[in-house]
């Protein structure tokens, strides 16, 4: 929990509105499923054969 509460403190002190944590946090979970889940290769046709 002393991660937690030193973390939060952290970004209390950098005054972020709620909308542009919001935003922050949208892109960040945009940028963690694209890195998750890529788009398939279309180039490649033999891995649709298995």
């Amino acid at each position: 929990m002393a991660v937690e509460a030193s973390t939060a403190a952290k970004f209390k002190d950098q005054h972020l509105q709620f909308w542009q944590l919001m935003i922050a946090w949208s892109v960040a979970g945009f940028v963690k499923h694209l890195r998750m889940f890529p788009e398939k290769d279309q180039t490649d046709e033999t891995a649709d054969q298995y």
